[in-house]
């Protein structure tokens, strides 16, 4: 018979033997695990401490020599932990000039990227979230009619050989912003300067292969252009058989004279002023194997319109105060009828030696005009 103190001892000794056999069994498992945590503590120490200001130089130094440029960066933050990256205070400045201020061809508040875990699974580049805050953009054209990234359109526009041979990457993108943008035109060869300031823009999804997608997504844009607002709205279905979309078009307000500049007129047309309102709707659907439907409808606002015309044996001014177009349905593929209304106020062409105009209407209505192109009718 065993004491109590023998049983005691001898299940203590299996218990050693098990405990020591356990540890071999499961030694391999223990390193790797020990030595899969210490990697990870590194990789994630590296992408705080060491990565960020690698990348900060190595940017600074390639895009500056590509672009021929000064290129800067506030700051690079690189989370591996939840794939994030944000990149602070991005300029690149423009080509230095003897006896002109450079000024910053880009400049960017701040990025925000979220790459998804999915990528692994699709086998291509899925991000989640890409924000652009405050991107602003500076062109200008000089006296001699040269824009500012000339050389940069000639460079990028060369085609290369790698990539007419490699397979284009797919991807898909989601929940694009882009806050508070600003674009600004210096137009020294046509002595102007156009702004476009308030941007905003928010695209759903941008993908280049299929997606479980079949719900509308709904891209807007707005801005001011030389102050006057502009926005766009639109809804589409891109991964569906039936693909379709409408795009909204509004503007308020805008001055067509500061783009008289780009219009090429004939001699002896002079365009003097004209103010342009739309809220104009573009429908698109695709059926396959058949000719898209392309139709558009809305309300077109051209105020405060004058013209002169010396092209003529008696030159004269033309003006009105407003012209409303109401767009039924026009069919731009011109496969269908369209139809519209005008309405003109205050009409009048006076020649150029008189104050009394030679031609006066109150208004001018045409309640229904119908062009059916197929026909050849109007």
């Amino acid at each position: 018979m065993m004491t109590t103190s023998e049983q005691n001892q001898q299940t203590e000794e299996i218990h050693s033997v098990d405990q020591r056999n356990f540890i071999q069994r499961n030694k391999r498992w223990i390193i790797g695990l020990g030595v899969s945590t210490t990697m990870i503590v590194i990789l994630v120490a590296m992408s705080y401490l060491w990565l960020p200001g690698y990348a900060k130089s190595q940017l600074e130094i390639h895009l500056s020599e590509l672009l021929q440029r000064p290129v800067k960066v506030g700051v690079i933050e690189v989370k591996l932990h939840n794939l994030e990256l944000i990149v602070q205070d991005f300029s690149i400045g423009e080509k230095a000039s003897e006896g002109k201020e450079n000024h910053q061809l880009f400049s960017l508040g701040r990025l925000y990227i979220d790459v998804s875990i999915e990528s692994l699974k699709h086998r291509a580049l899925v991000i989640t979230s890409v924000v652009l805050t405050e991107p602003k953009v500076r062109l200008g054209r000089d006296v001699n009619n040269r824009l500012s990234i000339a050389d940069l359109i000639e460079k990028f526009s060369q085609p290369s050989e790698e990539a007419e041979k490699s397979e284009p990457l797919k991807f898909s993108v989601s929940h694009i912003k882009l806050e508070n943008g600003y674009f600004e035109f210096d137009d020294q060869f046509k002595l102007s300067n156009h702004k476009i300031s308030a941007i905003n823009l928010g695209i759903p999804v941008i993908a280049n292969f299929e997606s479980t997608v079949a719900n509308w997504v709904e891209p807007h844009f707005n801005a001011k252009i030389n102050g006057s607002p502009f926005s766009l709205e639109g809804k589409l279905r891109p991964f569906t058989e039936k693909q379709e979309a409408t795009l909204a078009l509004k503007l308020d307000n805008l001055d067509l004279a500061q783009l008289d500049h780009y219009v090429t007129l004939p001699n002896g047309i002079s365009f003097n002023s004209a103010f342009l309102d739309t809220d104009l709707l573009v429908t698109f659907t695709q059926v396959p194997n058949k000719t898209p439907d392309v139709v558009l409808s809305g309300e077109v606002d051209l105020r405060r319109f004058a013209m002169g015309n010396a092209t003529v044996e008696e030159p004269y001014h033309a003006k009105f105060k407003q012209m409303k177009i109401h767009l039924a349905k026009v069919d731009l593929m011109a496969q269908k009828p369209s139809k519209f209304a005008v309405k003109i106020d205050d009409i009048a062409l006076i020649s150029v030696d008189e104050k009394t105009p030679a031609l006066a209407l109150e208004n001018l209505i045409i309640d229904q005009i119908n062009i059916d192109m197929n026909k050849h009718e109007v």
